[in-house]
């Protein structure tokens, strides 16, 4: 997960339901609840996702009766988002506000929750889930955390299952009704690195790794302390380590910032690094290492 200052976080929080998302086949609709008092502000430290766990209210308007029925009994429990109906999404609360979804320690926590309303039709379910990624995709980045789904630190994207496991409840949403669709929790990671299209197939415009020669044996290399900020010009993968056979964690977007506070030279490559939001160091490769200044992926490395 990247760093995050605290002051985007804090503008995050204030501008809530105006601050815009990159809406990768869906669009937010507003649908506030009217609060009869200010539920307090998060520590945006996790997303929590959800699925409804109502098997009666499985129809084409199963979304709003589910937003309906949650904004009348918002005091007893509500989430920032929810999804369903064919991919739509609506947004009921502010990202950062205490939300009542899953339980004290992961509502003080979380910059969103997402919910996921059920439906008994294959193709709305397609477009739900495609949105229900894309979201916490979007989320995820406007929060500065990786795509990694349950690790083991106490930050970024979590299921209801997660928080029951590590801090409090019995809830084990949302891998069951997932998985009564064709999907486990090793596709769902998947799906979060890679996105979704509006009719449920892996996004074909998946970000690739700029083109390299042929990995070589692995190496090892000292890293040199040198602060600034890196602005990519292509997509650019993040790593655990300097080895190019490593899968990648997530993403950075073209023109996206870097902040990093020491560089290594290993396996052909300049890799810039940081330490992530969870405290875990962090690598992205930036150029091949060749000596020059003119061939790396974008600003902000010695030019």
């Amino acid at each position: 997960m990247k760093k995050f200052s605290k002051f985007l976080l804090s503008l995050i929080v204030v501008t809530g339901l105006l601050l815009p998302v990159s809406a990768s086949a869906y669009t937010i609709e507003q649908d506030p609840i009217n609060f009869s008092y200010h539920p307090g502000y998060a520590s945006n430290e996790i997303i929590v996702l959800h699925e409804a766990g109502n098997p009666s209210n499985v129809g084409a308007d199963s979304l709003d009766r589910e937003v309906s029925f949650m904004k009348r009994n918002w005091q007893n429990a509500y989430v920032s988002y929810f999804v369903g109906s064919g991919g739509r999404v609506k947004q009921l609360a502010p990202n950062g506000y205490y939300q009542y979804g899953a339980g004290a320690t992961g509502n003080s926590k979380a910059h969103a929750q997402i919910e996921l309303a059920r439906t008994n039709n294959a193709a709305t379910f397609k477009k739900d889930y495609a949105s229900y990624v894309n979201l916490t995709r979007d989320l995820a980045k406007q929060a500065g955390f990786t795509f990694d789904l349950d690790d083991s630190t106490p930050y970024g994207i979590k299921t209801h299952l997660w928080v029951t496991q590590n801090w409090w409840g019995d809830h084990t949403d949302p891998y069951s009704y997932l998985a009564s669709w064709g999907v486990s929790k090793a596709q769902l990671q998947h799906d979060l690195i890679n996105g979704k299209t509006e009719n449920g197939a892996t996004n074909p415009t998946k970000p690739k790794e700029p083109a390299k020669p042929a990995p070589t044996k692995p190496q090892t290399g000292q890293r040199i302390a040198m602060s600034g900020v890196f602005t990519t010009n292509q997509s650019l993968p993040v790593s655990i380590d300097t080895t190019v056979e490593s899968a990648p964690l997530a993403w950075y977007d073209p023109y996206e910032v870097i902040v990093y506070d020491s560089y290594v030279q290993s396996a052909n490559y300049v890799w810039i690094s940081y330490i992530d939001y969870g405290g875990t160091r962090r690598y992205v490769a930036v150029g091949p290492d060749d000596g020059r200044i003119d061939t790396t992926w974008g600003r902000g490395f010695f030019n």
